[in-house]
This record gives structure tokens, sequence and C-alpha cells, in this order.
């Protein structure tokens, strides 16, 4: 259970860019440790918006909404559009500095600034966790609370928490781990950045506002290969074998390096749909033929193969049952029909 440090919040209005109006940054408030420890709610609200960002799968090649973000040797040198300062700096600043929350107020300048940033609350939350001699730094995004810049946290400490509980812990829509750790130890380049809804909403402005890469996931990577290839004249993939070749000669000259590439080739899926179902099968279950595609007169298969297939009924409690299917139809028999 994480042991939190301090909490600050700031309101983010971003302004019509059109009309020239300036954003609103509003001070909603801090809650230093002893003020923590002497309100309940707050603490157990904000420790459990750290738990659902900190419980997602990161990086597991099935999850979409949870990514480690990396600065390279280049964006680790480039500092906030609104800051003279690199965002890693400000970022050890407001988790171990005196001061966080100018410092915060610096990273919510450069967040508002971004292109289509939304309006939101961000919370800045320092804490500690068992056993690790370093503080950590949660960035959690909940979407805007009307008037909540009217609101005196430091008056009222209980008021932004208790009140809109619903809102800021149950619609935790985006955040941000700083720095990244695992039991191997801690990458102080890297992030660990959660936003709901993964890849169709991985908004950009979420981690450039501190200057992290991108990092795709190998499904996109795919898609922008494919799109660029497709882009070029006298190209087609309208036939399995123009795909096949497409992934053998193409797709290295479309990616960065020898090591995206097997990790698209691993771990990247295509969307199959076959009557009603649709399902994803990756590249690599179609290079080593665990699934395989087929044509028969004019009827298409998918063959998916395993020499020990399982087999049950129900959903929450299940039951095995043909334990022993050495008794299946033959495969050639079935074609024959």
């Amino acid at each position: 259970m994480p042991s939190l440090t301090s909490v600050t919040a700031y309101s983010c209005e971003g302004a019509e860019r059109e009309t020239g109006e300036e954003d609103t940054l509003q001070h909603v408030g801090h809650l230093d440790e002893s003020a923590l420890q002497a309100n309940d709610e707050a603490k157990r609200i904000c420790r459990d918006m750290i738990r659902t960002v900190h419980d997602k799968d990161y990086n597991i090649e099935s999850v979409k909404n949870a990514r480690t973000h990396r600065w390279d040797a280049e964006t680790r040198e480039d500092t906030l559009s609104s800051d003279s300062r690199t965002p890693k700096s400000v970022l050890n600043e407001v988790k171990e500095g005196s001061d966080p929350e100018s410092n915060a107020a610096a990273l919510a300048q450069a967040y508002l600034e971004e292109d289509r940033s939304a309006n939101d609350l961000l919370l800045f939350i320092r804490y500690e966790r068992e056993g690790l001699d370093t503080e950590f730094l949660a960035i959690i995004k909940t979407p805007y609370i009307e008037d909540a810049s009217d609101v005196n946290l430091d008056d009222t400490e209980e008021e932004v928490f208790v009140e809109n509980e619903y809102v800021i812990q149950n619609e935790v829509d985006k955040g941000i781990l700083y720095p990244r750790y695992t039991p191997e130890g801690l990458e102080e380049n890297a992030a660990d950045l959660y936003q709901e809804g993964g890849a169709s909403h991985w908004a950009q402005y979420w981690f450039s506002f501190l200057n992290f890469p991108p990092t795709d996931h190998p499904d996109e990577m795919l898609r922008k290969a494919t799109k660029g290839y497709l882009s070029e004249e006298g190209t087609e993939l309208t036939t399995y074998g123009e795909f096949d070749r497409f992934l053998e000669e193409e797709l290295p000259d479309q990616l960065e390096d020898e090591e995206t590439i097997d990790d698209v080739r691993e771990r990247s899926t295509i969307s199959v749909k076959f009557r009603d179902k649709r399902f994803r099968v990756s590249l690599g279950e179609l290079e080593r033929g665990e699934v395989q595609f087929a044509q028969q007169g004019d009827r298409y298969y998918v063959l998916i193969s395993d020499p020990d297939p399982t087999f049950e009924v129900g959903t929450t409690s299940r039951t095995p049952i043909l334990e022993d299917p050495s008794d299946f139809p033959r495969l050639s028999d079935l074609l024959e029909q």
C-alpha cells in the first residue's frame, strides 16, 4: 500500500485557440503529509487512484491501454513548452523537492499548452513504496469538475475529494507513474502511462506534454507499415500471396530497426471474420503454422492446430468436457463433405 506524502490539485481549462483567449490554470489546493494523515477519506481516495493505474498490465501484448514511455538521448534534453527545464528535472522536483506546488504548476501549464488537451482536474500525488528508498509521483487526470477552481482545498480539505469521489475515483481515465519500477529496478528515464480505451484513444497530448516519444503497440506499427506501403504507386495487398510477400520483403523497409521488426512479426495481429465470428490472429501464430488459412472450392477455412486442446462448458464456473478427443472426425473427411 503506498504511503502518501502530498497531493496537489490543479484545474485545467483550455481556451479556444481561435479566440486568442488565455488558458485557465487554477490551483485548487495542496495537502501535505500531516494534512493527509488527518484526512482518512482523501488519503483513501488517492490510494485507490494510484492503485487503479498501478494495477494495469504494462506492455503485455493483449493490452493496449497501459504502456511504458521512455525518453531517448534526444528527447531527454528537450525542455518543457512552458519552462526552461526538462520534464525529468521538473518531475523530480515535484516528487522530491520542497515546492511541489509551483513545480506541478509548470507541468500542468505544459499539459494545457498541448493541442487537444481536455479540460481536466490534474492531481499530483507524491508517495513512497514499502521497502524502496525513493519517492514516486503519480499524475492522475480525471474528468473536469465544474467549479472545482472555486473550491479552496486548504480550507475544505474533503470537499473536492469526497463530494466528487465518484468522478475522481471511478472515472480515472489517464494516469502516469514516475519513475518506472519493476522487480529489476528503477528506470529513471521512463514512466508507465495508462489511458482508458487503449489504441483508439491513445491521446498524444498525454505523453507529449512530458516530451515522451510515442510507444506504438505492434498492431499500430503493422497498420502504419501497411498504410505506408499501400500509399506507394502500384502496390496492392489483395491476395494472401501478396500479403505474405509484404511481410517477408517489404515490412522491414517500413519499420525502424531489427528489434521492432521482430516484435511486429511476433506480436502484431490481423482481424479475421468468418460468418458472425470475429477473432484476431498474431503474425507469430501464422509464421509458426499454429494458425493457417485454407481454401477448397468456394469455401474458406481457418485451421488452428493444437496437440492438447481443452474443452469446457460454463463461464465463471467451468466444467471440463471432451477430455479424450481422439474420436473427432478426420479433417480430410470433413473437407470431402
